[in-house]
């Protein structure tokens, strides 16, 4: 049953992956036609159209491996915080959130593969709360001793989906597992197989909020 389910994940997030390029790369296909097409007198917004689609495709992809890939080791590989912070920024920037970072490490540090899936996860489930522009705050205390992250996006109908709340049900069936729920899914795996305790609350109006301690 184990392996059912995560190969269930794995086909879910490849899904996510590709929903999520969609975009870019249909744009980019638009501004190739464009191009193309002498008669349309639009080569310079053509140009324009590649150049941003392709830098947020590649924006994109560079943030789902870290999300979502192996880091090129076990459990104990580690990556510069200052990479996962510009990823975030980006992902904050294409969705429209303002960055706030309340504690963070330095650029330099090493931050550990499970802590930095867990909060590149949480942000994705923020952006997926926020209806239009929104305020995402981040705290993010990772030492050898204790880990402690806090996510919180807030905004004009910002809410947690109903599907997506079901994805941090440790119960939750393997038909249930969805496209838009998978992320949670996965964090909430996360935290249960490294012994972290992971919390939301969307108790607030507009806001919701993610806590994640060892």
């Amino acid at each position: 049953m184990t392996e059912i389910i995560h190969q269930r994940i794995a086909e879910l997030l490849c899904s996510k992956i590709c929903h999520d390029l969609i975009s870019p790369v249909g744009a980019i296909n638009n501004g190739m036609e464009l191009l193309t097409d002498a008669s349309s007198g639009m080569q310079d917004d053509a140009m324009s159209l590649i150049g941003a689609s392709s830098r947020q495709a590649a924006q994109r992809l560079e943030y789902f491996r870290l999300a979502f890939g192996g880091w090129g080791g076990g459990d104990e590989a580690t990556t510069e915080f200052g990479l996962l912070r510009q990823m975030i920024a980006s992902h904050a920037m294409d969705n429209k959130m303002e960055l706030t970072w309340h504690q963070k490490p330095e650029d330099g540090e090493r931050l550990i593969k499970t802590a930095g899936k867990m909060v590149l996860g949480l942000v994705l489930i923020a952006a997926e709360c926020a209806r239009r522009t929104a305020e995402l705050e981040i705290d993010l205390g990772a030492s050898t001793n204790r880990l402690h992250i806090y996510v919180k996006v807030s905004g004009d109908r910002c809410a947690l989906h109903p599907e997506t709340r079901n994805g941090f049900d440790q119960h939750l069936r393997i038909d249930d597992i969805s496209i838009r729920n998978v992320v949670a899914y996965n964090c909430l795996q996360i935290s249960l197989a490294n012994q972290m305790a992971l919390h939301f609350s969307d108790k607030s109006p507009d806001t919701v909020e993610f806590n994640v301690t060892d």
